[in-house]
């Protein structure tokens, strides 16, 4: 397996989405922290922007934003997936799978239909990197 998308950016709201990029139905996902998932998205938290060692920040209160690194690998169908953190499928109909946040999405391209993802995370609270494994599935019979 091998890297196909590099991240490294702010995420101001301590969260990123994976998701359909037409219609993540965020709205589904269920209450509460850790990673959670719906039918079409998969919900991450990550360290917030601003959460930066107090030596960073300047006399007038600002200071750089901390970025979280995130890798996409795709897994060919016979590739041994990791260990990971979380092990989801959700549905990817448009065949563009967003990762991102409310301020800013990157879009992969998939195969339409059920798509397994499998979320490492690393620190296990407020996450500094994640790696996400994504594998297209077949459709139940």
């Amino acid at each position: 397996m091998e890297a196909q998308i590099q991240l490294e950016r702010a995420f101001y709201w301590g969260i990123v989405i994976v998701g359909d990029a037409e219609d993540a139905d965020i709205e589904e996902l269920p209450a509460g922290w850790g990673v959670r998932s719906a039918r079409r998205c998969v919900a991450i938290p990550v360290r917030h922007a601003h959460d930066v060692e107090p030596s960073a920040v300047t006399d007038g209160g600002s200071g750089p934003s901390f970025k979280v690194s995130v890798t996409v690998v795709r897994a060919a169908g016979n590739e041994t997936l990791p260990a990971g953190d979380a092990d989801t499928v959700i549905e990817v109909p448009s065949g563009r799978l967003s990762i991102g946040d409310a301020d800013d999405m990157t879009t992969v391209e998939v195969r339409p239909g059920r798509l397994r993802i499998v979320v490492v995370v690393s620190p296990a609270e407020d996450a500094e990197r994640m790696e996400l494994t994504l594998r297209s599935q077949a459709a139940p019979s």
